[in-house]
């Protein structure tokens, strides 16, 4: 029955307590410690447990009697020869609690209150209520209460301001004042109309109430108890385009959610995957030293989930082996999430980086078997790298930043052929790789078929300055389309003379496009031949033999200056 009381009063006001069995104690005083390292303890549940120096423990001068807050002691333990006993209540503080109680695996009544904090205004008042039941059912003598210094001085009470118009900003309406007074008032929180001001609720929030700090805490009870279905529905105001003001910090956000709603109509499933994987993962994608920037989890929740992802390509490898199990070998596929990876620069030097670790938000799409459905003609051409590229490039006009970014041959990673990537620039910052999967990351995760892969910076490409895309009228005018065959060097690609046609051409060039690349037995060797088309036109007038001619000869000098090129002919 002293337990017992002990459990009631602990559901009756929340507040834990234990008897010890004070003959067995040893001593007449006990009092709050850290444990020492390796200290050996047992438990009333009979299971014996190391204790570390974070460790709180109620103790004689002799030996520890009670994990502070979690459970007590066998060595203390009171049962039916027990004649006198000691009765604890106190307040532990609620984190070094719950790290305890979850390290040794003690799930208590006890422990779950200490840990949400308990009224320290009730531990002298369930002492005595507790004292009182147990002079009342078990008989004997109650002396008197011995506290700690300070143990009396409680601090002031929480002071919050409610307004009904946070609760009309809130949930898009509100009771009347009075009935907001009656609500607070019925859970126990001392309420009052603001003397002097209108529409003000003056609040006291209870020392039990410890998750009482804010003006939306209040909010949450008032329309709890006033009831949810007072609240109306409404769609959020926007304008057409889900635009945002330009110097809203929300505007990205909806720049992403713009992707992705675009790769899926582009025929693109999003995956959603954990930021965090296991290393055997990540060593069957990427080398030795890619590895070596891998951020670890200090208490993962499992080894399968003990690294932060350093890149997006695991998570739809993975997706990928779970398809290709269930006979599903057309994917298209992308995620957008943060990736993490150990800070190069020092944390003095950056104040940002104090932790170590850097994250950027990226976007990454994985594409693999047919381009398109099969159908009665037959099944359709595998994806390539182009058509991946072509994906991207569509992000880049949506987003209209097209002319910003630059693809060169070639990318430092180890997770892609050699011979099928490259790397995207904003001038002199790559802010991603494209390409297909290397075949030795394909045949680890048992993927039998060619797999493509890209992977950006968000951050990049998405920012509050990008210009918004305007309509021009069409004009009424003809025009005008010129062919060009330009023999240049290998190390010359199709962007460099795409940009250079784009300046020399202006300010007629309405389109330009590659028809035609040859490297052959007419081309000598280390060159190649680009054969390209430009359409010319003017939005006021008919263009004129002299304007078009001279655009021609200015395209074929600009290029023939930069990179050495020679004409075949001209149409």
């Amino acid at each position: 029955n002293v337990v017992d009381v002990t459990s009631f009063v602990m559901f009756e006001m929340g507040q834990p307590l234990h008897a010890f069995d004070f003959d067995k104690l040893g001593s007449k005083t006990i009092g709050v410690r850290k444990a020492k390292a390796g200290e050996r303890f047992v438990t009333l549940a009979d299971k014996e447990v190391e204790l570390k120096e974070d460790d709180l423990v109620i103790a004689t001068e002799k030996e520890a009697v009670a994990i502070a807050g979690v459970m007590g002691g066998k060595n203390s333990e009171v049962d039916d020869q027990t004649k006198n006993i000691l009765l604890e209540a106190a307040e532990f503080h609620p984190v070094s609690v719950r790290k305890t109680g979850r390290r040794l695996n003690l799930l208590t009544d006890a422990g779950y209150r200490f840990e949400r904090g308990v009224d320290p205004g009730q531990i002298r008042w369930a002492m005595e209520r507790a004292s009182a039941l147990i002079h009342q059912l078990a008989g004997g003598e109650v002396s008197g209460v011995a506290a700690s210094a300070g143990a009396d001085e409680l601090e002031p009470l929480t002071q919050i301001r409610l307004r009904l118009s946070d609760l009309e900003r809130v949930l898009g309406k509100s009771p009347d004042l009075q009935r907001v007074v009656q609500i607070l008032r019925g859970l126990g929180i001392g309420a009052e109309v603001a003397a002097g001001e209108q529409g003000v609720v003056s609040v006291q929030a209870p020392r039990w109430r410890r998750d009482l700090k804010r003006t939306i805490d209040l909010v949450e009870e008032v329309a709890r108890i006033w009831g949810f279905e007072h609240l109306e529905s409404r769609l959020p105001l926007g304008g057409m385009g889900e635009t945002e003001a330009v110097e809203s910090r929300r505007r990205s956000y909806f720049q992403v959610r713009r992707v992705r709603r675009h790769l899926a109509s582009l025929g693109f499933f999003e995956a959603l995957n954990y930021g965090f994987t296991a290393p055997e993962v990540l060593q069957k994608i990427h080398s030795p030293e890619e590895l070596a920037g891998v951020v670890e989890i200090a208490n993962p929740v499992t080894s399968d989930y003990s690294v932060l992802k350093p890149s997006l390509l695991s998570g739809l490898l993975e997706n990928a082996v779970l398809n290709f199990s269930h006979s599903r070998r057309d994917l298209r596929l992308f995620e957008s999430r943060r990736v993490f990876a150990r800070a190069l620069t020092p944390a003095s030097e950056d104040p940002r980086l104090e932790t170590g670790v850097t994250e950027s938000m990226r976007i990454a799409l994985l594409m693999t078997g047919a381009e398109v459905d099969e159908f009665w003609q037959g099944k359709g051409a595998p994806v390539d790298f182009y058509s991946i590229k072509g994906a991207l490039e569509s992000i880049f006009e949506m987003l209209n930043c097209s002319s910003s970014v630059q693809l060169r041959a070639g990318a430092e990673v180890s997770f892609l052929h050699p011979g099928q990537a490259a790397t995207l620039f904003v001038g002199k910052k790559p802010i991603g790789v494209m390409g297909r999967v290397h075949p030795r990351v394909e045949k680890n995760f048992d993927l039998d078929q060619d797999v493509y892969f890209a992977e950006l910076e968000l951050d990049a490409i998405i920012t509050n300055e990008r210009q918004k895309l305007q309509f021009k009228a069409f004009s009424n005018f003809p025009q005008v389309e010129r062919d060009f065959s330009a023999l240049v060097e290998d190390k010359v690609n199709a962007q460099m003379l795409r940009a250079s046609v784009s300046k020399s051409a202006r300010p007629l060039l309405k389109d330009f496009y590659f028809f035609d690349v040859y490297r052959g037995a007419r081309v000598p060797e280390g060159h190649v031949s680009y054969a390209f088309r430009i359409v010319l036109g003017a939005d006021d007038h008919t263009l004129t033999d002299g304007e078009i001619s001279a655009v021609q000869e200015k395209v074929m000098q600009s290029l023939e200056k930069e990179f050495g090129a020679k004409f075949a002919g001209l149409s």
